[in-house]
């Protein structure tokens, strides 16, 4: 079994057949420096002997035969497989002794999030955003379960139904697991380095709520601030006391976390500057947007993903299908 567990700052942008996506997104931005909470990755190849060892291709191989009104409850049947079948000894024993590591490093017991990274995921043609599952304040007890429920989520109605229509071979698609110290935050949120509903690259969205970055996802409680790219650039924002400086992160000046302040919007000027600076410092900043959120006044990276596409494209593409 391919029970290798790797350290997630070990892995890289070019590491996406083996940590998926999301996996390789975060093992590239502690490459590059960013403030990524500690973690390790069960690679695509564990999932994918898995996935031998209990004979799924037979299901799988069904699915092309089915209509996709038949999906939803086929798509069923396969999860509960993948949920109700044992993990192979070794594996497990890797995964635990992983999750030790975390435990000993921090000097406490710990809560992590459990999150999927398929290997078809956060690419410049497929996001899967929102299909496949991320489970937060997981427990010891609780992790084999969780990765197996992460694997499980493969077999969505919404993910079978989406690399349908892009047009990617369901047996060819794999799932890493990302398993990460949980952040804290009392503040999360997206910057995005275009508008996401206009396609403007003139403009810095940055879409925050309060506690975890959950509330934003499923839209539950989001707060929107927009800022000019013209009030960003021309400043040297990584040298703005409490943003990220000589490659070190620190406080954000108390004003910028008033309570008042951030009742007027959760988000205020500074957090999207420092948010921003995060994103300057990535190779690729004009194609990126950063998820983070807010632990003892430190701005933490979640994930990094890629624009898909040309945002205006995208946005031009949906409203096509509304009118038709």
């Amino acid at each position: 079994m391919g029970n290798k567990i790797l350290k997630l700052e070990d892995v890289r942008r070019g590491d996406i057949a083996i940590a998926g996506g999301k996996g390789a997104n975060l093992g590239e931005l502690i490459g590059q420096g960013f403030p990524v909470p500690p973690g390790f990755v069960v690679p695509a190849q564990a999932c994918e002997e898995f996935f031998q060892h209990i004979e799924l291709s037979r299901e799988i191989e069904r699915l092309k035969d089915l209509s996709p009104e038949r999906y939803g409850q086929y798509c069923s049947s396969i999860r509960e497989i993948i949920e109700k079948a044992d993990l192979p000894s070794d594996l497990a024993e890797s995964i635990m002794a992983a999750h030790g590591e975390l435990v000993q490093k921090r000097g406490a017991e710990i809560v992590c999030a459990v999150r999927s990274s398929g290997t078809a995921e956060d690419l410049g043609e497929a996001s899967f955003a929102g299909q496949h599952e991320t489970y937060y304040y997981v427990r010891a007890d609780r992790l084999l379960q969780m990765v197996k429920h992460c694997w499980a989520s493969l077999w969505s109605t919404e993910a079978v139904s989406y690399r349908t229509t892009q047009g990617i071979d369901h047996s060819s698609v794999f799932m890493a697991v990302v398993v990460q110290e949980m952040i804290q935050s009392k503040i999360s949120g997206v910057t995005f380095t275009a508008n996401p509903v206009t396609g403007d690259r003139d403009q810095i969205v940055t879409e925050s709520s309060w506690g975890m970055g959950a509330v934003i996802v499923d839209g539950r409680a989001v707060r929107s601030c927009v800022l000019p790219v013209s009030s960003v650039e021309g400043k040297n924002v990584l040298t703005i006391e409490g943003l990220a400086k000589d490659g070190q992160l620190h406080p954000i000046q108390k004003a910028f976390i008033k309570h008042d302040a951030l009742q007027c919007g959760f988000c205020t000027p500074g957090m999207i500057l420092n948010a921003y600076s995060l994103l300057l410092r990535n190779p690729e900043p004009s194609k990126s947007d950063i998820i983070w959120g807010m632990e003892n006044n430190l701005c933490r990276c979640a994930s990094h993903l890629r624009i898909i596409r040309a945002v205006q494209s995208a946005a031009e593409e949906m409203k096509g299908a509304m009118q038709r």
